[in-house]
């Protein structure tokens, strides 16, 4: 499993952390988390990756969704990043907010 850390600029500073499947038993959940780490990558103008260490300190927008609390499952509400784009495009939804890879969480220090 990998993990990025956004950093949300506009309109206050926040954090939104997405978890990407990357090493998995389950074909299914390895093809999506390859999928969403290429559409961030294309997004930010990467034809290419080999780790996703290469995204760290790069822009991208990032559209997020909210998903409620479902207290019966025991989940809190979360923030979902569901679309990336170039930095350059221009937001077109309010869901649409400019987001940076700050580090891996596991490398910062303690």
């Amino acid at each position: 499993m990998s993990e990025l850390e956004f950093t949300i600029s506009e309109p206050y500073t926040r954090k939104v952390w997405v978890t990407y499947n990357l090493y998995h038993p389950n074909e299914k959940a390895v093809a999506m988390a390859r999928k969403q780490v290429s559409q961030c990558a294309t997004a930010i103008g990467f034809v290419t990756i080999g780790d996703t260490k290469e995204l760290v300190g790069s822009s991208v927008q990032v559209c997020l969704k909210v998903t409620p609390a479902n207290l019966e499952k025991g989940w809190s509400a979360r923030n979902e990043v569901t679309a990336y784009r170039s930095i350059n495009d221009p937001p077109t939804s309010p869901g649409v907010v400019s987001a940076k890879p700050d580090a891996l969480p596991w490398a910062k220090a303690s």
